[in-house]
């Protein structure tokens, strides 16, 4: 057989092998990529589901302003700080919880030392609970706390979720 035929078919294959490893090389890429995604939602997955907003609670004649703190997901939460401001754009005092359990709460603003009263399952109040939906100085501004991982994560109006540096400690924002 001729040299040449020989040096070809060994050129052939070195391309063959070349667009092989490329392949290979692209496609672990695209599934750490997934796997990336994936591990990254399921790490999330507790954190998403715990939200805040203001609220006032109708009960009879009397009217509480406060928060509704919601825990969807199956576990508790730790070291919840809230911050919010008050229907004027003030700042109120920050509502700081050591656990919270699933479940949707009720924390009325007070007027004593406590600033705040021990938060209350939605479902057991009597009355009516109406967020604050249309008045946009009226709202929670962050939250931070630690999922049930120990992860840390806030949440604020200008960044959405983000899971905080350990080193950060909880409500960095408005420390």
């Amino acid at each position: 057989m001729p040299e040449w035929i020989s040096a070809f078919t060994s050129l052939l294959a070195l391309i063959a092998a070349g667009w092989a490893g490329y392949t290979a090389s692209r496609l672990y890429g695209i599934e750490s990529g997934r796997d990336k995604r994936t591990e990254d939602a399921r790490r999330r997955e507790q954190a998403a589901r715990v939200a805040a907003w203001c609220a006032v609670h109708f009960d009879g004649g009397i009217r509480s302003n406060g928060l509704v703190i919601r825990n969807a997901s199956e576990a508790p939460i730790y070291d919840l700080k809230v911050e919010s401001n008050d229907s004027a754009g003030k700042t109120r005092p920050r509502l700081q919880l050591h656990v919270l359990p699933p479940g949707d709460y009720f924390a009325a603003e007070t007027g004593d030392s406590y600033r705040w009263a021990f938060p209350e399952h939605v479902q057991g109040l009597n009355g009516l609970v109406r967020p604050i939906t249309k008045k946009p100085e009226w709202r929670v501004t962050g939250f931070s706390f630690k999922d049930a991982q120990d992860i840390c994560w806030e949440r604020t109006d200008n960044c959405g979720l983000r899971e905080m540096e350990p080193s950060a400690g909880l409500m960095a924002v408005g420390n």
